[in-house]
């Protein structure tokens, strides 16, 4: 299991100078070690969950979670985890809808001036379409409800 690990991330790492389709093409890396292709095909957004970084927007993005964790077109991933007892006592986490990125891998993909903001993944084909942060700047939760609301 470490030896995949290690082989993911060393693929991640190689891919992460990306920006726009190469940004997506790692997250696509990345998601598919978590889920199969079945699985990432019946997904449509993809949640990330720092616990470390703008607060507010993590606060926003836990009670997201809570609202929609029962949601199975929504995946989250918790990552930069600093206690694991906490985030679980807190969030009472649903672990057949989340995942934890122990290792932190997430950390290596993306923005660096955006990894502390939750980000999130539309998917299409179980395949990555589109990447939105909730943050001051961004209300890519806004894009989430407003795709269910339009859905149901």
């Amino acid at each position: 299991m470490c030896k995949i690990n290690c082989i993911i991330l060393l693929s991640i790492i190689l891919m992460c100078g990306c920006k726009g389709d190469d940004l997506k093409e790692s997250y696509n890396t990345f998601v598919s070690s978590v889920w199969s292709d079945s699985e990432l095909e019946q997904i449509d957004f993809i949640i990330i969950i720092p616990h470390q970084g703008c607060s507010g927007c993590i606060t926003y993005a836990e009670d997201f979670y809570c609202r929609y964790k029962s949601n199975k077109k929504i995946k989250f991933i918790f990552t930069h985890i600093v206690s694991m007892k906490n985030l679980r006592n807190r969030l009472k986490l649903d672990m057949d809808n989340a995942f934890i990125d122990k290792n932190n891998q997430l950390l290596v993909i993306g923005e660096a001036d955006k990894k502390i903001y939750p980000c999130i993944l539309q998917l299409g084909n179980g395949k990555i379409t589109d990447i939105y942060y909730q943050s001051p700047y961004e209300d890519g939760f806004s894009i989430v409800e407003k795709y269910f609301n339009s859905v149901l």
